[in-house]
């Protein structure tokens, strides 16, 4: 069996066919099915930098997050440039696929949506400057769940559509799954 090509795991995802794609901090790309290692070239020119988050976009391709701010398509190599500022650009990403399938992309507080190859930052009224999105997860009617340090609410058409204030302090919220 083919082993990883190093330990340096910066990134997950299990697709539709429950296959487990692991990004790591070089860079490459790896598959894991039926209990085998298969490395993936990643199409276009090569990139050296760490994977954050992998999805897969509308038609199921996988999309890759880098942590230089890059959105990339695997078959492809057709890069998404993004829409969040550069100093926001290193850190921490997840990205989720909706229902719609919209992808998501969260990065040191800022948000952004990709659809139709294009990036768009997000914007949400009552946000103030001091609520970071702090995490994200995929709504079952195409929306997408989004937690801020005081609330949890759901997005849905550019449109608010719930609200839930936790009954703990919402200073405990970190990430949703």
């Amino acid at each position: 069996t083919p082993q990883l090509p190093n330990s340096r795991i910066t990134a997950l995802f299990e697709d539709d066919d429950g296959a487990i794609w692991i990004g790591h901090e070089t860079g490459d790309l790896t598959r894991l099915r039926h209990g085998q290692f298969e490395s993936f070239a990643i199409a276009g020119p090569v990139e050296r930098e760490p994977i954050l988050a992998i999805t897969t976009d509308a038609e199921k391709n996988l999309l890759l997050v880098y942590q230089n701010g890059a959105a990339r398509h695997r078959q492809t190599g057709a890069h998404v440039a993004t829409a969040i500022p550069p100093e926001q650009q290193r850190g921490v990403s997840t990205a989720v696929r909706d229902r719609s399938g919209a992808v998501w992309v969260l990065r040191a507080g800022a948000l952004e949506r990709i659809g139709a190859q294009k990036a768009q930052l997000a914007e949400f009224d009552r946000f103030a400057a001091d609520q970071l999105v702090l995490g994200i997860c995929a709504a079952r009617d195409g929306g997408v769940w989004i937690a801020s340090g005081r609330s949890i609410r759901k997005r849905l058409n550019d449109q608010w559509t719930a609200e839930i204030t936790p009954p703990f302090p919402a200073t405990a919220i970190s990430a949703l799954v």
